[in-house]
């Protein structure tokens, strides 16, 4: 196995691992802080959904701008294994806390927030540098498999460990998942770039200057404010089905149904996505608006089966979503050779990912506050509503890059 193989297996693997924590502190978020009931569900279970979503995304902004600073001007790996270390340190501390978290719902949200950016600060940039260009789309379609794979068995395991299981045990399987991540990681060779640092005003200054990179690269950042709404209705596809059918639904098995089914349609998506007879348009339509067709549906006949389609059409819209836009947000920069801009890039994404889930979450603070089921209803046909739009904008991503990769050749062969 060649260096570059080797290290892009690594990088899937401590992300699968870090994916398997994430499960783990939702679980726990769910279980533990929140609770949410039939009860509680317009009250004081919905504020706290809020605060706690709100406080997590502002300490994450502020957290990883001041990181993305040091990550520019250091070996990128020594930042991922201290995002390792930190990542497993508060979700230890946080199981410690137990039940007694749920009193300090903001604490919670942004010890969370801190060991996200510690963790996707390095991780990301590294990802963008190491993952070559002609590799970058096989490697979100691996990543986007194993997501589905681990949040079919994953969620049950944890779950039942949680019930079953002391929060001593709990700590000691997330400081074996940690250890394991951190060995693995030094799998991994990666030094700084010579002459880089994190001056945003620098890359601002050089987008002003270069009018056809600018809008280029625009696109990737108007995707990632419709990306951002992406948390806010899936919590409220929740909501809606404990208020109206006062039950789960028992969705555990038809979960893992769903990322089965995703699983195959990304695999022959990703088979066919450059065949000359493959109009990408019409297929991002399609998975675009059939969840807003299962949502209208849904609201009107508000049955189990209606939001069973919804959860399923869901499934499939955000793992395209996801694909789509991983692959495109990461070769814009290497298309338009500005590898001294990565960190940069990478900030700028979450940033527009996070203003839009703030502003998303502030509307569903003053949702819940209302106190009234329709106000969420309303608000989650509005979030969903936008997909087609975000599909649209994935696709003119698409076509910027492959108008960039044309260009090259081009160059490439006018010089010959």
């Amino acid at each position: 196995m060649d260096k570059v193989k080797k290290t892009q297996r690594t990088l899937l693997a401590i992300n699968a691992l870090k994916i398997i924590l994430t499960i783990f502190t939702t679980t726990f978020f769910t279980s533990y802080i929140v609770a949410l009931t039939p009860d509680n569900i317009l009250g004081r279970g919905v504020l706290n959904i809020g605060i706690f979503y709100l406080s997590q995304f502002v300490v994450y902004m502020i957290v990883y701008f001041v990181l993305s600073k040091f990550v520019a001007k250091s070996n990128r790996v020594s930042y991922l294994r201290l995002g390792i270390l930190v990542n497993g340190l508060l979700l230890v501390a946080l199981i410690f806390f137990g039940d007694e978290i749920s009193k300090w719902i903001p604490l919670a949200g942004g010890l969370i927030g801190i060991a996200d950016a510690f963790y996707n600060s390095s991780y990301l940039v590294m990802k963008n540098e190491l993952v070559k260009r002609k590799n970058i789309s096989s490697f979100n379609i691996v990543s986007s498999v194993l997501t589905n794979l681990i949040n079919i068995v994953v969620p049950i395991v944890l779950g039942y460990m949680i019930d079953v299981t002391t929060f001593s045990y709990i700590a000691i399987y997330v400081v074996v998942i940690v250890a394991v991540q951190f060995g693995i990681s030094f799998a991994i060779s990666s030094q700084r770039p010579v002459r880089t640092s994190f001056k945003l005003k620098e890359y601002f200054s050089f987008l002003k200057e270069n009018k056809d990179a600018k809008n280029k690269v625009k696109w990737t950042y108007i995707n990632a404010i419709f990306a951002g709404f992406k948390n806010t209705y899936k919590v409220l596809i929740v909501i809606l089905t404990i208020y109206i059918f006062k039950t789960n639904l028992s969705l555990g098995i038809l979960t893992s149904i769903f990322s089965i089914t995703t699983t195959i349609l990304l695999i022959l998506f990703k088979r066919f996505e450059n065949h000359r007879k493959m109009n990408r348009l019409v297929v991002y339509m399609i998975i675009s608006i059939f969840p807003v067709v299962c949502c209208l549906c849904f609201v009107f006949l508000q049955e189990k089966v209606s939001l069973i389609l919804l959860n399923f059409a869901l499934t499939v819209a955000i793992q395209f979503s996801e694909y789509g836009s991983n692959c495109e947000r990461d070769a814009i920069i290497k298309n338009l050779n500005k590898y001294e801009y990565i960190a940069h890039h990478q900030f700028l994404c979450e940033a527009f990912m996070c203003a839009s889930r703030l502003f998303s979450y502030i509307i569903f603070i003053l949702v819940g506050l209302l106190a009234d089921i329709t106000a969420f209803t309303i608000l989650l046909i509005i979030l969903i509503s936008l997909n087609p739009i975000k599909f649209v904008i994935m696709f003119k991503q698409t076509q910027v890059r492959k108008s960039i990769e044309s260009e090259k050749i081009k160059e490439a062969e006018s010089k010959e």
